[in-house]
């Protein structure tokens, strides 16, 4: 069951994520409870595309210590929020989560319980705007873009040739990128 501090997280009401998270020591709210799908708040500010949240969230960690806001908490099928983002194709916060991921240990290259990174879930569903960020910050964040999912699939292995539009254009995004690697 969601608590009010993921209805905050999730529905972007930062005055009242700031009252819940500077109250939260004193009447003993977990930060990091989950929901019946492993969700935690800091997931539903990212899934729901909630960026001022997100950025207060981070903010909140770097002033009062990383360890009340798991930034890297999973759900029930291991994706965390960074997955999540790249899902649903939130690149606004993706950036902003890759930008935070050093000075905070966030774990660009998580693999959900499929196997699968947020570079696979922003191929899989066609979230062009997703993949081009990423592809953009890999080399400087060390992300992983040929990891492979439990199947041993690359995310471009995941790309249906018979795909339109859109994949058309992640494909070749992809190809351009993995031809950096050596054979």
């Amino acid at each position: 069951e969601r608590t009010a501090w993921h209805s905050a997280c999730g529905n972007g009401k930062t005055e009242t994520v700031e009252l819940i998270f500077q109250s939260s020591k004193d009447f003993g709210i977990d930060l990091n409870a989950k929901d019946i799908s492993g969700r935690t708040a800091w997931h539903f500010a990212c899934i729901n595309g909630k960026t001022e949240t997100a950025q207060l969230l981070i903010q909140l960690s770097k002033e009062f210590g990383i360890d009340r806001i798991d930034l890297n908490a999973e759900n029930n099928g291991g994706g965390t929020a960074w997955f999540e983002a790249c899902w649903n194709g939130n690149s606004e916060i993706a950036q902003l989560i890759i930008q935070s991921s050093k000075e905070f240990g966030i774990h660009l290259n998580a693999k959900s319980n499929g196997g699968g990174t947020a570079l696979h879930a922003a191929c899989i569903n066609g979230k062009t705007e997703t993949v081009q960020m990423i592809l953009k910050n890999w080399k400087e964040f060390g992300i992983d873009i040929k990891a492979q999912d439990n199947q041993g699939k690359t995310a471009l292995d995941h790309i249906n040739p018979h795909q339109g539009g859109k994949w058309i254009q992640i494909k070749e995004m992809l190809k351009k990128e993995y031809s950096h690697f050596p054979d």
